[in-house]
């Protein structure tokens, strides 16, 4: 009797087991039939970095700021297409990533928003309302693009914090990464930071005036083999621009903007020597390679060790992306394209 209960108990068990599945397979079904808010519609989270939660209103944010950049100049077409908007989603998303670890950075420093950043943001806030034509037409602008003006405040606050932030790893007394004179030289070295002079002649438009220009290069470089002082024919023949700026030559890291053919041309001669004829986009080039100036070797190799230290720091951040992050379209954002095509 006993075996015969506890079979049937067992039967009853699996019996209620499978109904139980089955009426959760039931109920799954009629919620997958409700038509769920999407992504950017609902206070679901977009992503997180570190501590901080991204929600739909906030990334919204971001994405706009991006496309009143990039519309104007790629059109509507171009985000409509799924893997393009893709694309452009994990630059807008690394963007967002970088602004939260820096301001956990700056956070461990000692900068978080105070009253005087909260005032100069109020300011800027202010002053953007100014721009529309009323305060009925600044809250339209917002209604449509599904923002709010605590969100532009609360943007406008954290560059607050990331501003001075930056001022302080960069500043010459202040920043983390002091450089003793004695270690300049070779720290600028090991971080590709290099000083030169040039004579510069156009590259020309024609082939005639791209001949005739590279002529007058070669009897630059003639006349320096022959002897001749490099600054003065460099002052006297040079058609750079900016030489009146910088007279007294460049000082440049792999992260200025430079031709890289500028730049490898410095690379590769010794400091105090010249190089042989160097064609860059620009035009011609004769190089003398010199020592990069103090002031701007040491804030460029703060920029490096930054740099580098927020490489790791970005690397090792924990960021969590929604399961839904991939159903983000383009049709999610309203932002005026008159300029777009």
């Amino acid at each position: 009797m006993s075996r015969y209960r506890s079979s049937s108990n067992s039967s009853r068990w699996v019996l209620h087991l499978v109904l139980g599945i089955c009426a959760a397979l039931i109920v799954l079904a009629i919620w997958n039939m409700i038509p769920q808010a999407k992504l950017m519609d609902s206070n679901d989270m977009v992503m997180t970095v570190n501590d901080h939660t991204i929600y739909p209103m906030e990334f919204r944010f971001y994405v706009n700021r991006f496309l009143e950049n990039y519309l104007p100049v790629y059109g509507e077409k171009t985000f409509s297409q799924k893997n393009l908007f893709g694309g452009f989603l994990s630059t807008v998303s690394n963007y967002v990533v970088q602004n939260y670890v820096m301001l956990d950075w700056a956070e461990e420093n000692g900068f978080t928003l105070n009253d005087e950043m909260k005032a100069t943001a109020r300011e800027q806030l202010d002053e953007y309302k100014a721009s529309f034509d009323s305060e009925e037409a600044f809250q339209n602008m917002l209604s449509e693009t599904g923002l709010s003006e605590e969100i532009y405040l609360q943007f406008l606050e954290m560059n607050q914090v990331l501003s001075a932030f930056d001022d302080y790893l960069y500043d010459s007394e202040l920043s983390p990464y002091q450089i003793k004179d004695e270690e300049l030289l070779s720290l600028a070295d090991e971080y590709g930071i290099y000083g030169a002079e040039h004579i510069f002649f156009n590259m020309g438009e024609t082939d005639e005036e791209k001949a005739a220009n590279k002529e007058k290069c070669e009897e630059a470089l003639a006349r320096l083999k022959s002897g001749e002082n490099f600054e003065d024919l460099m002052n006297e023949l040079s058609e750079d621009p900016g030489l009146s700026t910088y007279p007294n030559g460049y000082t440049f890291g792999p992260d200025s903007n430079f031709d890289p053919t500028f730049y490898a041309a410095t690379q590769n001669t010794e400091v105090g020597q010249y190089s042989e004829i160097i064609t860059s986009a620009d035009g011609y080039h004769i190089i003398k390679r010199i020592d990069p100036n103090p002031d701007d070797a040491r804030y460029l190799i703060r920029v490096s060790m930054s740099n580098k230290e927020f490489a790791d720091r970005q690397a090792d951040a924990k960021v969590v992306y929604s399961p839904r992050f991939g159903e983000i379209e383009f049709s999610d954002f309203h932002i005026s394209t008159e300029t777009a095509e």
